[in-house]
């Protein structure tokens, strides 16, 4: 009974069924693949997504092909946001998904613009590059940097965790993490930005 059991619970049509229910509705990374690769069982489909849905080392070409929703953690988005029809400014703490908001996107060339009327980013390009993850703890997540121009955007590794962290222009990095959709998050004390979903034009850019 118990090796029947096992037999069963191994099949490659229960693990089909669990993987593509897990799958539905979540986001897709470049390096994922929602099927079977040649010689692969079910199982080890399901478990390798499961390993790259909480990847956090992100690459250039990855911040490239999606756009995002970026939205301000506190006040700093009513300096820049205008009233809607009713006369309120926009709702904070709201999901990106949940309301029509403020976006933004990284260029191969090294360049972040945003949607925020007003904001230092929608009025100039900003510099970006990868960089690596600062420990946990350390205050390099705090620190800024010295804004430069704009330029080619490089991958320069990930921290000793095997996590990246993003920067742009002079302010703290960006801390990488992913959603509960498997999208990606970045965040640091000012800022959250989150993945919408990729664009096959920005993917062939880059």
């Amino acid at each position: 009974a118990c090796r029947a059991l096992r037999a069963a619970a191994g099949a490659d049509s229960v693990w089909r069924a669990l993987a593509e229910r897990r799958w539905a509705g979540k986001q897709q990374s470049l390096a994922s693949e929602r099927a079977r690769r040649p010689g692969e069982s079910w199982r080890q489909a399901y478990l390798r997504e499961e390993r790259e849905a909480h990847r956090r080392s992100i690459t250039v070409e990855e911040l490239c092909a999606r756009r995002w929703a970026f939205r301000f953690r506190c006040d700093h988005e009513k300096l820049w946001s205008e009233p809607d029809a009713g006369g309120a400014a926009h709702e904070l703490g709201v999901e990106p998904a949940a309301r029509a908001g403020p976006t933004c996107d990284f260029s191969p060339e090294g360049h972040f613009k945003s949607t925020v009327r007003g904001a230092p980013s929608q009025r100039r390009p900003l510099a970006w590059q990868l960089v690596p993850a600062p420990p946990p703890s350390g205050a390099g997540w705090e620190r800024g940097a010295g804004a430069g121009a704009a330029g080619m955007a490089e991958d320069t590794g990930a921290g000793a965790d095997g996590a990246s962290a993003v920067r742009v222009g002079g302010y703290p990095p960006l801390k990488v993490e992913r959603s509960l959709d498997w999208g990606w998050r970045l965040e640091n004390s000012f800022v959250i930005i989150e993945s919408l979903g990729a664009s096959t034009a920005a993917a062939a850019a880059c």
